[in-house]
């Protein structure tokens, strides 16, 4: 008896002997461990083990007590007379397109390949190893456009952090720090005046006029702006050396054309400094 037992033992056979409620069960437990781990993990950023005990604890009592009242066992009864198969294909629609829209084709076409090999094993449809070979490509196939789509995902973002020229992000960026700083330079220009015609000149009467000391300031103001940038532009060309391993990137690559343009941007800061005396650093 225990030999033949074990002999009859299948993956389909062992699902099937599986209770309904034993199912909501476990599905219930994770689903509310899953909340309440993301709703703890973002008040205990830099620990993880805090969040993951409160998680097991509080849905172990969840389940405990919603057990107790016996509310699940109303929902599988109220179930039985619902003919859930009228909702599957909008059910199957609406999980591949958060599949589709989240991760990408090549996740949804390696989770249909899981789906198949499921059905195949637990014996929901026959079994064939046209169906499993079938199942075993499409895996590889969408493993293989997950790689390559998750690979041109992560370039763009490196691109759009790394692309300090696009002008119109440039200009946006320019009128959103003249905005916020014009009324400090204005004020750090007066302050400045204030402070000189006491300092060095007192009652003179060649102490500086209020146009000469804004002037002044501004020219301050406009050599901080291209210190800024220089030390930007010097930035994004370690992080690119970095990047390749510690060397200068081949002039041929993406890496290295955005090498050059950031070298040419430094020089003509540089150029543009010696004209008016400044010198960055």
């Amino acid at each position: 008896m225990v030999y033949g037992s074990f002999y009859d033992f299948s993956p389909g056979n062992f699902f099937r002997s599986i209770d309904v409620s034993f199912v909501i069960w476990i599905t219930l437990f994770i689903l509310f461990f899953a909340i309440i781990y993301y709703a703890t993990s973002k008040m205990f950023r830099n620990n993880k083990a805090i969040p993951a005990i409160l998680g097991v604890l509080i849905s172990i009592l969840t389940i405990y007590f919603m057990s107790k009242t016996g509310s699940v066992e109303n929902l599988i009864f109220n179930l039985q007379f619902i003919d859930i198969r009228r909702f599957l294909p909008w059910i199957f629609l609406i999980i591949s397109a958060i599949i589709i829209w989240r991760f990408g084709i090549g996740m949804y076409i390696m989770v249909v390949s899981f789906t198949i090999t499921a059905f195949l094993f637990l014996g929901t449809v026959g079994r064939n190893g046209f169906g499993l070979t079938t199942s075993i490509i499409m895996f590889f196939v969408g493993l293989k456009i997950h790689l390559v789509w998750k690979k041109r995902k992560k370039r763009k973002a490196d691109l759009r952090e790394l692309d300090p020229l696009n002008q119109e992000k440039l200009k946006r960026m320019w009128e959103e720090d003249r905005e916020r700083d014009k009324k400090k330079w204005e004020d750090k220009g007066k302050d400045i005046g204030r402070w000189i015609g006491k300092k060095y000149y007192g009652e003179k009467k060649n102490a500086p006029s209020p146009k000469e000391v804004k002037q002044r300031a501004t020219r301050q103001r406009k050599n901080a702006e291209l210190q800024k940038k220089y030390n930007e532009y010097s930035q994004y060309i370690q992080r690119l050396v970095k990047r390749n391993g510690g060397r200068i990137p081949a002039s041929d690559t993406k890496d290295g054309k955005l090498y050059h343009r950031y070298v040419q941007a430094m020089k003509s800061i540089e150029n543009m400094s010696r004209k008016k005396g400044f010198a960055p650093r």
